[in-house]
């Protein structure tokens, strides 16, 4: 199966990551189970990733009777699934694994990088953040997300050399110059977007 994809540069250059989500066989198994301890989940996420899992997610809902339970939704290969069912057999003491063959709507999306520049009566302070673009169908930008890592490090940064901005504001920021493709500015704190394109190794995120 042929898998289009792009990496991200970790350095100090603008990148641009574009991928291209391609179907394989992924399924999904679901197992509800009403009498597990909280102590417990935990271990039973790591064990499921253990296994060959591509995610697992754990929602608590009100069954029959108003008694709680807990559904477990986990993403995994088409081989990995006896392995998984067999573990949560084991872990939960269920009887049966529900495995549903899910259609999945994928969308591109790309890297970019924004420069915050910082001045607070010293030498400006440069850092990028990068920023998640969601792509629809003709290309246009259906959303966008700061990645939080590197969030909190340009507000360390800023924090000592004194300007102070919470990281809601900062993230905020961020995202509005991404989203309008156009450099902001907030207080002391100026957003430049980049454009320039880096190419990089193929990589995939589901």
């Amino acid at each position: 199966m042929d898998k289009t994809q792009a990496g991200v540069h970790h350095g100090c250059a603008p990148a641009l990551f574009l991928c291209s989500n391609l179907p394989d066989q992924t399924m999904l198994l679901l197992v509800n189970v009403d009498d597990i301890s909280g102590e417990v989940i935990p271990h039973v996420i790591d064990g499921l990733m253990a296994r060959g899992a591509e995610s697992v997610h754990v929602v608590q809902a009100i069954t029959k009777k108003g008694r709680l339970e807990f559904l477990f939704l986990v993403d995994g290969p088409e081989e990995r699934c006896e392995t998984l069912g067999g573990f949560l057999a084991s872990e939960l003491g269920t009887l049966g694994v529900r495995v549903f063959d899910p259609r999945h709507i994928h969308f591109e999306y790309r890297i970019r990088q924004v420069r915050l520049t910082a001045q607070a009566g010293g030498v400006p302070v440069e850092t990028l953040v990068r920023v998640k673009e969601v792509l629809g169908e003709e290309g246009q930008v259906l959303s966008v997300k700061a990645e939080c890592e590197d969030l909190r490090a340009a507000l360390a940064q800023f924090e000592r050399i004194g300007a102070e901005v919470s990281l809601t504001a900062l993230k905020r920021l961020v995202e509005q110059t991404a989203l309008g493709q156009e450099d902001c500015s907030l207080q002391n704190i100026q957003a430049e977007y980049l454009t320039s394109i880096l190419r990089q190794p193929l990589r995939r995120e589901r």
